[in-house]
């Protein structure tokens, strides 16, 4: 399996998220209701908790149980606590988000706008800072609000909407057969994709790495990343124009050198 690979779950469901409970457990660690024990451990060995106290607020636990699940991912790139921390916060933020273009008249698909959110999580966790202000949500919620403003911005919204209407809904033993290898499909595409993009963005070097990180996560546009770097707003794009060639071509390489044992590994 590749090194940088998490195991995805499958789409989750755009409802709240499973209440913080105990459960049984055979560790020396409480289990939340939700996280399993190597993830809980995980929260245990960074200090961090992963029950509510007796008299505390459920609310703000689930909220510092969120942050605290993306400060033991940055800190150990785990990809059981991504998981899990994806499984979690996927249903609000894909709340948000159709929250959020319906503000906006968006017409992008907000599955798609999601995704792309957690790829720059897993991507660019490093940039993540905790603090009294900074919350796991608020942080995904501007990266969210990056993406949408990129791809209203470079007009490549494509939404699938219209097309779902004249699909057979009706859901037949081969239609769902069907739906779930799609859907594993899907599962198995992204988690190489995952892989791929962060092995080839660490291969990168510091300025251009810096240049992608101001560009598709804080959502600055040239003329501020070219203040930030100290060159002229041409140079930027001709930054980020060689970036992409480099990160595309990087990506393409390891695919074609060992994308199908990857894959295999991945299922």
């Amino acid at each position: 399996m590749h090194p940088f690979m998490p195991r995805l779950s499958g789409p989750s469901s755009p409802s709240s998220p499973s209440p913080i409970l105990p459960s049984a457990h055979a560790g020396p660690f409480p289990v939340a209701s939700g996280l399993d024990a190597e993830v809980c451990e995980a929260l245990h060995k960074q200090g961090r908790e992963s029950v509510p106290p007796p008299d505390g607020d459920p609310l703000t636990f689930e909220r510092q149980l969120q942050t605290d699940l993306m400060v033991v991912f940055q800190r150990t790139r785990s990809h059981a606590v991504f998981n899990a921390l994806h499984r979690r916060t996927s249903p609000l933020i894909f709340a948000w988000v159709k929250g959020l273009l319906k503000k906006t008249s968006g017409s992008a698909d907000p599955h798609e706008l999601v995704q792309d959110t957690f790829v720059n999580i897993y991507s660019y966790a490093g940039s993540f800072k905790e603090g009294n202000s900074h919350t796991f949500m608020g942080w995904a919620r501007t990266i969210a609000a990056n993406v949408l403003r990129r791809g209203m911005r470079r007009r490549r919204m494509v939404s699938i909407l219209e097309t779902d209407r004249h699909v057979d809904q009706r859901p037949g033993p081969t239609h769902r057969a069907q739906h779930s290898e799609e859907v594993e499909a899907v599962r198995q595409a992204w988690t190489l994709f995952l892989a791929l993009y962060l092995a080839a963005f660490q291969s990168l070097g510091p300025r251009d790495q810096q240049a992608m990180h101001l560009t598709e996560v804080e959502g600055k546009d040239y003329e501020e990343v070219a203040k930030e770097l100290g060159v002229g707003r041409r140079n930027v794009k001709m930054i980020m124009f060689r970036a992409r060639k480099r990160l595309q071509a990087s990506m393409r390489c390891q695919l074609m050198m060992g994308g199908v044992n990857t894959v295999r590994d991945a299922g």
